[in-house]
């Protein structure tokens, strides 16, 4: 087929399905429990669709530099959240996006919010990965929420001197009956603190997809923001996908923000529709930083722990495929009572790959044999 056949067909087909569409072309916002558009395609070209809470479509196309999103939700605000179903398919050209970066919890809020120090710097939040501790020890927040249903937005970013943490990510659901094309962005990233301090990176949000097939040459991010160096970096969010068919796949990630430490790798967990086995992968683009928390007990085909990720076993930690990638590194805490981990049917560490407990032991001080 030549390029100017592709380009006719392109044509024709955006023409049928914008001409029964609801087309918006100027910044509107559907409100949480607003039913005028629900059950309709919805076509947005060229603006700002806000949609907040829940809302069914027959099908979604953004065009032209369009922009999908939701209002803020700075408090935790559980209705401000991108929560679609649609019908049909959803189409997210190069040059536009569904965007809630920086639209969760605001700086120094949340449950993994980071250290706050007004004279120093802050820590970043944490979410799915650890946030980065700052220069001046300021320690970032805690993980919290699940890999495999993720549901809850990123943290802000702890206050430093002369500037408020970054805030979160916030939340994207989406239930697609057909293909899902990621061409551009879906994102969910932790935003940067106000520039010219020490604030803390924001940690990055949550985006959930339960799609028939899964297609696009863009991104799909969920990263922590970055600090304000000697602030801490935002840790990673949570994504997971659940699909019948993946055909050549967006780029997908769940990195911890820069800053003086880096945040923790967040997660992303890949699975069959309506099967119990998932495949998770913590990376953390190749900088090592704060740990990554994992608690799995069955339900795990492989686990891949890889580029700059650092995780660490909550509990027993049991998988069908472990494997430690390059740069990877599985550990204990200090003090932990070990580190468990079992591969029930292949076990792979790669070169340049860590399973290390060194130095991990009980300080001294704290041996319960010496207290």
């Amino acid at each position: 087929m030549n390029k100017a056949l592709i380009a006719l067909t392109a044509a024709f087909a955006l023409h049928n399905t914008t001409a029964h569409s609801v087309i918006f072309n100027s910044n509107t916002v559907i409100g949480v429990g607003d039913p005028t558009y629900d059950g309709q395609p919805i076509v947005v070209s060229n603006c700002t669709l806000t949609v907040n809470g829940p809302h069914r479509f027959a099908s979604l196309l953004l065009t032209n530099s369009a922009v999908l999103t939701h209002s803020p939700a700075p408090n935790g605000e559980t209705n401000n959240r991108v929560d679609l179903t649609i019908a049909g398919d959803v189409g997210i050209p190069t040059d536009c996006s569904m965007d809630v970066s920086g639209r969760g919890y605001a700086s120094a809020s949340g449950p993994g919010v980071g250290c706050s120090n007004g004279s120093e710097s802050g820590g970043g939040g944490g979410h799915g990965g650890v946030e980065g501790v700052s220069a001046k020890g300021c320690p970032g927040g805690g993980a919290y929420d699940s890999f495999l249903t993720p549901t809850l937005p990123g943290s802000g970013g702890g206050n430093g001197y002369a500037t408020s943490g970054g805030f979160a990510g916030d939340i994207i659901q989406l239930t697609v009956g057909g293909t899902l094309r990621v061409d551009g962005a879906l994102t969910a990233q932790g935003a940067n603190p106000t520039s010219g301090g020490y604030g803390g990176g924001g940690a990055g949000g949550s985006i959930t997809l339960v799609v028939d097939t899964l297609a696009g040459t863009g991104t799909i991010s969920a990263n922590g923001g970055n600090g304000s160096n000697p602030g801490g970096g935002g840790g990673g969010g949570r994504i997971a996908v659940e699909l019948t068919t993946l055909e050549s796949p967006p780029m997908t990630t769940a990195f911890g923000g820069n800053g003086n430490q880096r945040g923790g790798a967040g997660t992303v967990l890949v699975r069959p529709i309506r099967s119990q086995i998932a495949n998770l992968d913590v990376g953390n683009g190749d900088t090592f930083g704060a740990v990554t928390p994992l608690s799995i007990a069955g339900g795990v085909q492989s686990l891949v722990i890889r580029n700059g990720a650092i995780a660490v076993p909550g509990d027993a930690l049991v998988v069908t495929n472990l494997s430690v990638g390059s740069n990877g590194v599985l550990t204990c805490l200090s003090g932990q009572a070990g580190l468990f981990a079992t591969a029930v049917n292949a076990l792979n560490i790669e070169v340049g790959g860590r399973v290390t407990a060194d130095g991990r032991g009980w300080w001294q001080s704290l041996d319960p044999q010496h207290s």
